[in-house]
């Protein structure tokens, strides 16, 4: 059920962000580490222009706000920590992780993938 008290478009809820009353699930501290994780990423890159820097930087966050739970996931299925509290704190190294390499190895990465299962469906 929604918040009544809240107004608007947008708002953070136990489930994450929700837009337009739909739980997008996104975790808004994960996002602002995979933000910071695409800053660090971009100061290495080439100059290029301002908004091609804003759009990489806003994708690379909401990459890392949906893919830091899988790698958690991942991370706690192989048995490499023991405790919920090493996890808790882990997420947010993994967040600025996924957020430095969106844009140089996870987006060609997924792109490589998707034209793969692409060719497979129609060949």
């Amino acid at each position: 059920m929604n918040d009544p008290s809240a107004t608007g478009v947008s708002y953070s809820s136990s489930v994450g962000l929700v837009l337009f009353g739909i739980a997008i699930g996104l975790r808004p501290e994960l996002m602002l580490a995979g933000l910071w994780g695409a800053l660090w990423a971009l100061s290495y890159s080439d100059p290029m222009p301002l908004y091609r820097r804003v759009t990489l930087a806003f994708l690379s966050s909401v990459l890392a706000g949906y893919g830091t739970p899988a790698v958690m996931v991942l991370i706690e299925h192989a048995n490499l920590l023991q405790s919920d509290a090493a996890q808790q704190k882990l997420q947010y190294p993994v967040a600025v992780g996924v957020g430095f390499l969106a844009h140089r190895v996870l987006g060609p990465f997924l792109l490589r993938f998707a034209q793969k299962k692409a060719d497979e469906v129609a060949p």
